[in-house]
């Protein structure tokens, strides 16, 4: 018997002792300032910790499950005897179709450190070109959330239309110390609401990784998944 229950108080007037009751939290709709400290307490008690949320047309999930252990299957190597001589189907094959289970390890970093790369360090500009757009739009999003209490709302499309592009052509250069040309021009057009399609697909990846991390079976998404409704493409990308 499974019982559930709910608690409708904002996440930000709980405090530690509420979250180590539970062994893995998932955030939703956050601020970045909430995200953070939620996920500093989660690696501080050891608890796994995932995020999500869906901004129009784009949506990201992000994982920090500390120093995180699984078990994945493994195909076994064909083996095949050196005969010479021999024809083919007398050469005995070992472990054709078999596997076997293999434990392994991965290492998280906490969200904190995912956001706040240095990317004018020389070691991170050659990342700089492989990273998703979506990363920096997320970041954006973040700062808008930052000065207005809220994430862009299709009540005030022009307002924070118009907000948005000042923050990626003005406020990306100088905060990150990046081209804003990183983030397509007119991409505050698919910021707004949450489209079903894109909650769909964030969503059945979101729940995928909690129960692979709780079964501790294959390997998880370490440490960001984006996904683009505008060209249904999702990429896994390790930042921090």
């Amino acid at each position: 018997m499974v019982q559930v229950s709910y608690d409708t108080e904002n996440s930000e007037k709980k405090t530690e002792d509420f979250f180590t009751l539970f062994d893995v939290v998932c955030a939703s709709c956050c601020s970045e300032k909430e995200l953070i400290r939620l996920d500093n307490i989660c690696a501080k008690n050891s608890i796994m910790f995932f995020s999500g949320s869906v901004f129009g047309y784009y949506g990201y999930m992000f994982a920090d499950l500390n120093q995180h252990e699984y078990a994945e299957e493994m195909p076994n190597q064909k083996k095949i005897c050196n005969t010479e001589g021999e024809p083919a189907n007398k050469i005995p094959r070992l472990n054709d179709e078999q596997s076997r289970t293999v434990k392994k390890q991965a290492s998280f970093v906490q969200l904190q450190r995912a956001l706040n790369v240095d990317w004018n360090a020389e070691e991170n500009l050659m990342k700089l070109k492989k990273t998703p757009f979506i990363y920096f739009i997320l970041k954006v999003l973040f700062e808008f959330h930052l000065h207005n209490g809220r994430y862009p709302d299709t009540k005030h499309l022009e307002e924070d239309g118009k907000q948005l592009e000042c923050l990626r052509s003005k406020w990306l250069p100088q905060a990150l110390g990046i081209e804003s040309e990183v983030i397509p021009e007119d991409f505050w057009k698919y910021c707004f609401a949450e489209l079903s399609p894109v909650c769909a697909v964030v969503g059945g990846i979101l729940g995928q990784e909690i129960i692979k991390a709780v079964s501790q079976k294959d390997a998880p998404h370490n440490n960001f998944f984006f996904f683009s409704g505008l060209d249904s493409t999702g990429l896994v990308d390790r930042i921090g």
